[in-house]
């Protein structure tokens, strides 16, 4: 199943503009240091919540197997019920347990001595924040409607489960994109232009819509469409093209934040720019982690050129860009923590 792009972003916007703020001496640079600090600690909180979320739908897994084994004659039914039952029931206390973690999440920092210009970025912590239930609402919806589908499915027989089991696996995938999406989309706006986090947002964008392009053409083909296989390939390589695209903006801006950052002057605001460059330090890395989505993009582009299967170009897809995935999330990681660790060392 997909795995959230980056849930670390917001906690990172601030970090091009502290020391124009500091220079203003409102906030000062040791007010600034602590609300990055507090804002890191709170996204790592977040994510958390979030990754938790998103590794319910990892249970599909143990659904599709029920399914196929009772199909190819290894359990009967009542066993497969009772399985069945197990999971849903499964299901229910994991998502009781991660929506126990997302009442206790903390509101996000007030970021409000930061002026207007942190306007956008408050309103999206707070929307972010207030996502979390509906989106763990959602998850399990997916699951719950899965288990109503798969009871059905069982009690017509053998041999009646496998459009199920495409439907519970393209729907959900699409509902899982769907959700992040919108919480990518108010981060990419809360960012500012010449922010090196900006493009890959629109990189993200761009992945989730390759993600998205292979169910919607196999719920297509299910619902009795003829949808276009040359159209999905195309729709493949251009969102490959546009990751790659973006990745080349937030290189030249995340070189042009460090240099000028290492320029800096002034110091009362030298710990600052130095965890500024060490910030920017890490991007060269997202990029290649980023450009490995748009090879697996790719690939899987070229897998639908040859004729197969779709769903099999979308396991290539998965497999390609598992790496980059993980990557990604490690260097969002890493930039939180060198801001937490900026701020312990001023302690």
């Amino acid at each position: 199943m997909m795995r959230f792009v980056s849930a670390l972003v917001l906690g990172l916007a601030l970090a091009a503009s502290p020391p124009a703020a500091a220079q203003q001496q409102e906030p000062s640079v040791a007010s600034v240091r602590a609300t990055l600090s507090d804002m890191a600690a709170w996204m790592l909180e977040y994510s958390i919540v979030l990754d938790r979320g998103g590794e319910l739908m990892d249970n599909l897994d143990e659904f599709v197997a029920i399914l196929e084994q009772f199909d190819a004659g290894e359990i009967n039914e009542r066993t497969a019920l009772a399985r069945l039952d197990r999971w849903r029931v499964n299901n229910r206390t994991e998502l009781e347990a991660v929506r126990a973690l997302e009442r206790g999440l903390r509101r996000p920092p007030s970021i409000a001595d930061f002026g207007p210009s942190a306007a956008p970025l408050e309103f999206a912590l707070h929307t972010a924040r207030e996502n979390l239930p509906p989106v763990l609402e959602e998850i399990g919806a997916v699951l719950e409607a899965s288990a109503s589908m798969g009871i059905e499915a069982l009690r017509g027989g053998p041999g009646k489960s496998l459009e199920v089991r495409q439907r519970a696996f393209y729907q959900s995938s699409l509902q899982l994109v769907r959700i992040d999406l919108r919480r990518v989309e108010v981060q990419g706006a809360a960012l500012d232009q010449d922010h090196p986090n900006r493009p890959l947002m629109f990189a993200t964008q761009r992945f989730y819509a390759a993600l998205m392009a292979m169910p919607t053409h196999e719920l297509a083909r299910l619902d009795g469409a003829n949808p276009d296989r040359a159209a999905l390939a195309v729709a493949l390589r251009e969102a490959a093209r546009d990751i790659r695209s973006n990745t080349a903006q937030t290189s030249a801006l995340a070189s042009r934040m460090r240099e000028t950052m290492r320029w800096s002057q002034s110091e009362e605001l030298e710990p600052l720019t130095q965890m500024i460059v060490r910030l920017m330090e890490t991007f060269p890395d997202s990029v290649i982690a980023y450009n490995g989505l748009a090879t697996g993009v790719d690939a899987a582009a070229a897998c639908v050129e040859r004729g197969d299967d779709t769903l099999d170009c979308w396991s290539v897809m998965d497999e390609q860009t598992r790496a980059p995935l993980e990557e990604i999330g490690r260097l969002e990681r890493v930039r939180a923590e060198v801001i937490a660790r900026s701020q312990a060392s001023a302690l």
